[in-house]
């Protein structure tokens, strides 16, 4: 068996449950009321606190009291142990912090570097292999080289070929190419790997949700750590079949539906299917749309089961990488440069709104609870914390007039089973 091979200065903590369950579309859009605004604030750290011995000798004549003599010696030796106990912990604190900084400076530098690099790259007309790659080692901070990434596509894409001629099918046709990077996710596969010189059994990949939100480790979500586990959710399966099919010469696309990420694929007479990844098997339109979550507005605006261009896939590369930034940083001025590219290329783009939605709760969180807490009647006699929570309220529009509607876990939960039962029929 094979193991798979803004405008404004301010920092915020991001939500983890950052960009849904499979991180796509922010289920973190919770439309907050002003009362759990205002009981949002900022925590606060305790100082420390050395231990203070008390100096003061009991009643009576100390100097002629030897078992006195010798209990202030002994209090003097535990001062004096305090003191540099403190200090050394005091030294390591700012060894620490120096390290950290040092650390801080290099991922920041990493990160400035990655996305020049992504610059570059032609939005029309990219390697979504070497976007995938600048995305996901920026945030491992550069743990593996491109050449070592690329070549584990090409792997796979060799495996396709492999598998297509065990079958008799031929590798020139879009449908067969499809076909075959399909194989890789809902069966077994006997292929002969060249770099050991074997013939092995190809595990398919399978769904993993013990941390489909990225949680614990951002890294869950990412194509290399498919790579490595065989383990992978909507967000990273997809990518990686956009991969393997750039290897191909294959034609595929990237769509979103609610809180998840599909493929969708041509047959020989251009007629669209659609490829669900976390089960490997071919769904319907109607599977994707019983959700209830998919309006005829947010179809209109192209958000939901839409064939994403190369720009707009390109936008979500982007999106990833300020994700990740965001994970780590915050949100500042380079984030919100990030962000604004990323609406240059993408008007409508949902995530970049909802990552905007939730920036303001933030800030008009803590402009309400600076300005006492004050009711929705009262707030507009505190002129800042108003503004924020005004333009909250555009954001939340911005986002209702895209057609969107937050989808709760059970739902979710529910849709995918309904997906599962049909791949089964």
């Amino acid at each position: 068996m094979l193991k798979h091979s803004l405008f404004i200065l301010i920092v915020v903590v991001i939500y983890y449950p950052l960009f849904g369950y499979c991180q796509v579309n922010n289920n973190f859009f919770n439309r907050p009321t002003l009362s759990q605004l205002q009981q949002m604030q900022s925590p606060q750290l305790n100082p420390f606190q050395p231990i203070n011995v008390n100096p003061n000798p009991p009643n009576g004549y100390p100097l002629l009291d030897p078992a006195y003599n010798q209990q202030q010696t002994s209090r003097a030796f535990i001062e004096q142990m305090q003191r540099e106990e403190w200090q050394r912990q005091q030294r390591l604190e700012i060894e620490k912090q120096n390290q950290l900084q040092a650390a801080y400076r290099n991922t920041l530098a990493l990160f400035n570097n990655s996305y020049q690099e992504l610059l570059k790259l032609d939005p029309h007309n990219f390697s979504i292999t070497k976007a995938i790659y600048l995305v996901e080692n920026t945030f491992n901070k550069n743990a593996f080289r491109y050449q070592q990434f690329e070549d584990a596509i090409k792997q796979y894409a060799g495996f396709v070929k492999q598998i297509l001629k065990k079958e008799g099918v031929s590798s020139k046709s879009n449908t067969a190419l499809n076909y075959g990077i399909q194989k890789l996710f809902s069966q077994q596969n006997k292929v002969y790997d060249s770099k050991i010189k074997k013939t092995i059994t190809l595990l398919p990949f399978i769904y993993d949700d013990s941390d489909n939100y990225g949680k614990k480790d951002r890294k869950q979500l990412y194509v290399s750590k498919l790579l490595t586990t065989g383990k992978g959710q909507c967000h990273s399966m997809p990518l990686f079949y956009l991969a393997v099919a750039e290897q191909l010469g294959a034609k595929a696309y990237l769509s979103f539906a609610p809180e998840h990420t599909f493929i969708q694929f041509a047959d020989n007479k251009n007629q669209l299917y659609y490829f669900e990844t976390t089960k490997g098997g071919i769904v319907s339109q109607n599977a994707m749309i019983q959700s209830g979550y998919i309006s005829a507005i947010v179809l209109k605006n192209k958000i939901f089961l839409d064939t994403l261009s190369q720009q707009k896939l390109y936008a979500e590369c982007l999106n990833d990488f300020l994700i990740g930034y965001i994970y780590l940083f915050g949100y500042d001025d380079f984030g919100n440069q990030v962000k604004e590219k990323i609406l240059t290329l993408d008007p409508n783009n949902l995530r970049v709104k909802l990552i905007e939605a939730n920036l303001f709760v933030r800030i008009a969180s803590q402009k309400i609870y600076e300005a006492g807490q004050p009711s929705l009647k009262d707030l507009p006699k505190y002129p800042d914390a108003y503004q924020f929570y005004l333009l909250l309220q555009e954001k939340y529009k911005e986002i209702g007039d895209l057609g969107y509607k937050e989808m709760s876990k059970e739902a979710y939960n529910q849709w995918i089973k309904s997906i599962e039962k049909e791949k089964k029929q």
